[in-house]
């Protein structure tokens, strides 16, 4: 609702940048992947090409293999709004949000 907010006053599309942060993330959040996938599945339909950028850090080495197994099959704009990072990501947050 910000975003939408911001994009009415500056009368121009506003878009977000996401940092997630995997710390934390097991096996055991598996159990719980209905409820993620039904949140998730909230924005796009709602706020398309809202999203500019979606930083994962502390990610898993899981995350990185499903990554792997999972992008080819998205669309390349899709892929390149994304970026994996594990512990030391401070230099690329910085770098790419500020």
């Amino acid at each position: 609702q910000a975003v939408r907010a911001e994009s009415i006053r500056q009368r121009q599309l506003v878009r977000a940048s996401v940092v997630v942060d995997c710390r934390g993330l097991s096996t055991s959040t598996l159990y719980n992947i209905g409820i993620i996938k039904q949140v998730v599945a909230i924005g796009p339909p709602n706020y398309p090409e809202v999203t500019k950028s979606v930083a994962i850090i502390n990610a898993p080495w899981i995350f990185t293999t499903l990554w792997g197994i999972i992008s080819p099959f998205l669309p390349a704009h899709t892929k390149t709004k994304v970026q994996i990072l594990g512990g030391n990501f401070m230099d690329v947050i910085r770098g790419r949000f500020w």
